[in-house]
């Protein structure tokens, strides 16, 4: 979990897996990516000039955005 503000461009996410083939891990991979976009509960907070915004997301349902 971040709890400090990120540069546009660090990375938020980091997938490992270990299969014999480097097809299989790229398929495994993607598929756990795409899992995640679609799944995983990611806010996003912009801090500009003229302030703060929450960036809706795709929060599952029954979640809420934080405070």
């Amino acid at each position: 979990m971040a709890v400090a503000p990120l540069a546009v461009g660090d990375p938020i996410v980091l997938v490992a897996t270990a299969v014999d083939g480097r097809g299989q891990a790229l398929a495994s991979c993607q598929a756990i990516l795409e899992s995640l976009k679609h799944h995983a509960p990611f806010w996003k907070k912009e801090l500009g000039h003229a302030g703060e915004r929450w960036i809706p997301g795709n929060m599952p349902y029954g979640s809420r955005q934080p405070e």
